[in-house]
């Protein structure tokens, strides 16, 4: 006997009548799935209404579960306080913020009125609905249907009032193909030249923004450096501020007229962003130092015209003096050569500056550390652990050494060594770093990783590169830019010297900007009256007043033979009783500062090593580790 099977719908099992019942007519099969459909599609506008209906059930449930009243208002203002976090946290403009608050407490209101009142019926729901209804007005409106079709080949056609801006994003860049998809543009404002604006990313950060900035600016139809993206001022990590140029400012050279720096905050204005911000430089920061500086950038970038115009700044300061090591042998910076107060050509000339400067530094030292002065409250004091250019106190100006093509100059052993003992303590006693080099990598810094951190930490300036890896090296992964990226010249031929990013105190953003050109440098180095360095010429030379006297017991490291033959021994002994072993430069001072009386200072140590390195007693044998040699156990059988 054959058996026959259920009935089933053509539209599948989910509709397949039940047994013993008739089959869903075909009509009532196409209007649910049409229903279900158009539901689908008008979910966001039908959600006013689910959510009438859900706060209509949420009142009857809770009547039905007969809770004290208070224990119910307190859950309610939990639940609307957790609500509005919510909306703080997802929503950014004061506007939807407002929308969010009121339609939380319109809600919050009408369920504890019907737990009071207990009325779930007339007029509870007519309220609901009114209320509702005119509550759900600006949602609907923002949400309502604009007759985008499926088809993204075909044309749009926009409600009157939409910004085109808006309408090209949403088609262009903010599509599943799109160089930033699921992306939201608002906050237009016009601006000089342009127009600027606020980016929401809902899938992925600020830096996926910042990096797909050409690729924006390609489905944009836009120019090289029309484009620029950035972090908003607060750092929020889902928005990201646009800004797009119709006549580029920086396309245009930019000129300094004179010095900037203000001598109160320690800044000067270096040069603009597109938007014609003033970028600013920290030379210095009172009660704190000097700040070191890295200047990278590629040939003809404007490394050159950068550093006059720092050094024109420092000059006309009357609070900076410039020391200037020129690395291409006095080409790079010819103007300068008589106008600050050291000058080095060669990597001679810069060993014996340094060594000079280093000097100087430990005297400088010996005058703070042993400076008198009153402090506010009338109490006489001793000591100063911090710097300010031109300070009454101490009288000492702040020095600049400027070392340019660093490359060359840092690969010198003796000149790393001045520079790697001196960057890390020299801030304290008023001395800076300016490094300038081509690529800011560390085999480019003499492959110190403490002179890279150093200057990385201060200013850097980034300039056009040749390679994409200079950028993320210089900034330490802070800026999510590419300085690689930037144009060699603008559309109309002419240079773009100058153009690059800049990573400093007080100028932290990710946009591109141009220096400020200096058109007569000569003319800033020859006017001016610049900062006078205290006296060099012995522990009795007399500085000023006496303010910046040079006390006598702290004599230049030459004029003390007597303490430096006791750390010369020191550290040849030292090294004699770890024969054949690799001791480490750290773990050697300490021990010899310690069994020694009276301990030997730092920089006798460390005059010791480079002098017994040169004698060849003794051998570095790595970075920081040193070792005796043959001849050197010599030396200490013969004196035994």
């Amino acid at each position: 006997m054959e058996t026959l099977a259920a009935p089933t719908s053509p539209a599948g099992p989910a509709l397949a009548a039940a047994p013993g019942t008739e089959p869903l007519p075909q009509v009532h099969r196409k209007t649910i799935k049409a229903m279900s459909k158009h539901g689908w599609r008008l979910r966001r506008q039908l959600s006013p209404l689910a959510a009438m209906v859900a706060l209509w059930f949420t009142a009857l449930i809770i009547r039905m579960f007969g809770a004290p009243h208070w224990v119910i208002y307190l859950i309610l203002a939990v639940v609307a306080g957790l609500a509005w976090v919510a909306a703080r946290m997802k929503l950014d403009r004061a506007s939807e913020r407002v929308y969010a608050a009121t339609v939380i407490t319109a809600a919050s209101l009408w369920l504890a009125l019907t737990v009071k009142t207990g009325t779930l019926l007339s007029p509870m729901p007519a309220w609901l609905a009114g209320g509702g209804g005119i509550i759900s007005v600006p949602y609907w409106w923002h949400y309502r249907l604009r007759g985008v079709p499926k088809d993204p080949e075909l044309e749009v056609v926009e409600p009157e009032g939409v910004d085109e801006r808006i309408i090209e994003w949403n088609l262009k860049v903010a599509t599943a193909r799109g160089p930033l998809p699921d992306s939201r543009l608002y906050d237009i404002e016009e601006i000089r030249g342009g127009w600027a604006a606020t980016i929401e990313i809902l899938r992925g950060n600020t830096q996926r923004a910042v990096m797909a900035a050409n690729d924006i600016g390609a489905a944009l139809k836009l120019t090289a450096g029309s484009i620029f993206i950035e972090p908003t001022p607060q750092g929020e990590l889902h928005l990201a501020r646009i800004l797009v140029l119709t006549e580029n400012p920086l396309s245009s050279r930019l000129d300094w007229t004179g010095p900037t720096l203000d001598v109160s905050t320690g800044v000067s204005i270096l040069g603009w962003y597109a938007d014609m911000e003033p970028v600013r430089y920290r030379h210095y920061r009172n009660d704190s130092g000097p700040v070191h500086t890295l200047i990278a950038g590629s040939t003809d970038s404007g490394k050159s015209r950068t550093v006059e115009q720092l050094l024109a700044e420092e000059r006309h300061s009357g609070v900076i003096a410039s020391h200037l090591i020129d690395g291409k042998g006095g080409t790079s910076l010819p103007d300068w050569a008589e106008s600050v107060d050291e000058y080095a050509t060669t990597v001679e000339e810069a060993r014996a500056l340094l060594h000079k400067d280093r000097n100087r530094m430990y005297l400088r030292i010996e005058i703070l550390k042993t400076c008198a002065w009153t402090d506010h409250l009338g109490r006489a004091r001793k000591g100063l652990s911090q710097f300010t250019p031109g300070d009454p106190r101490h009288g000492l100006p702040m020095l600049s050494i400027t070392i340019d093509e660093a490359q060359k100059i840092l690969a010198d052993e003796k000149c790393r060594e001045y520079v790697e003992e001196m960057i890390g303590m020299a801030r304290s006693c008023g001395i800076k770093f300016r490094l300038i080099t081509q690529v800011p990598l560390l085999s480019s810094l003499g492959n110190s990783s403490l002179i890279r951190d150093a200057v990385a930490a201060g200013n850097v300036i980034v300039l056009r590169t040749a390679n994409r890896l200079s950028g993320q090296v210089a900034f330490n992964g802070a800026l999510p830019v590419d300085p690689c990226s930037l144009p060699k010249q603008w559309p109309n031929g002419d240079p773009t010297s100058g153009l690059g990013f800049v990573f400093a105190p007080g100028a932290e953003r990710a946009a591109t900007m141009r220096v400020g050109y200096v058109e007569d440098p000569f003319h800033w180095a020859i006017t001016g009256t610049p900062a006078q360095m205290e006296p060099y010429t012995g522990p009795d030379a007399q500085g000023g007043d006496g303010a910046t006297q040079i006390p006598a017991q702290a004599p230049l490291l030459e004029e003390n033979p007597e303490a430096q033959r006791i750390g010369d021994d020191a550290v040849l002994a030292y090294l004699a009783g770890h024969e054949g072993q690799e001791v480490p430069r750290g773990e050697m001072f300490n021990d010899i500062q310690a069994k020694v009386s009276p301990p030997p200072a730092l920089r006798t140590l460390t005059k010791a090593i480079t002098d017994l390195i040169a004698e060849e007693l003794i051998e570095k044998t790595g970075r920081g580790l040193y070792r005796i040699t043959e001849k050197g156990i010599e030396r200490c059988r013969a004196a035994a």
